[in-house]
C-alpha cells in the first residue's frame, strides 16, 4: 500500500464521525475485524504512516486540524505547521472536509473497491 492509499484508508477512518483524534483513527485503521483496513492491507499501519498522511491531508485541506482553544475549550481549526510541534498528536482532532469526502468516493468508485474488495464500503 502505498502513501496515496494509506491516505485514502485514513480519509475512510474520518468519513463516519465528524471529527477524530489520532489514537481513534489508530484503533479505527488497525481493528481486528475481518474487514477492517489492518486486514486489508496485511498489515498493522504505523503511527509514523499515520500521522504522514494526515500532515499531507492537512496540508492539501482535506482534512483540517483542531484543538481546544481556552476560555472555552471549544475545537477550533489551528495552523496544520503546529501539529507536534507547538501541540502534541494527541491533543488534535481531524475534521475531513468536504473535498476530502469527495476525493475518497472517486477513488473508492474507480479503484479502490475493485483492490479492496474484502472492505466493508463493498457492502455498502
Amino acid at each position: 500500500m502505498d502513501a496515496h492509499e494509506i491516505q485514502m484508508c485514513v480519509m475512510d477512518c474520518l468519513l463516519d464521525d465528524d471529527i477524530e483524534s489520532l489514537p481513534l483513527l489508530m484503533q479505527a485503521l488497525n481493528d481486528d475485524e475481518p474487514t477492517s483496513w489492518r486486514k486489508a492491507r496485511g498489515q498493522a499501519f504505523s503511527l509514523e504512516e499515520v500521522q504522514s498522511a494526515l500532515r499531507s491531508l492537512t496540508a492539501t485541506g482535506h482534512v483540517t486540524p483542531c484543538a481546544e482553544e481556552p476560555p472555552t475549550f471549544r475545537l477550533r481549526p489551528i495552523a496544520s505547521g503546529d501539529i507536534g510541534v507547538k501541540r502534541p498528536w494527541e491533543s488534535i482532532w481531524f475534521h475531513l472536509e468536504l473535498k476530502g469526502r469527495e476525493v475518497f468516493t472517486r477513488w473508492w468508485e474507480d479503484e479502490g473497491r475493485h483492490k479492496y474488495p474484502a472492505h466493508p464500503k463493498e457492502a455498502e
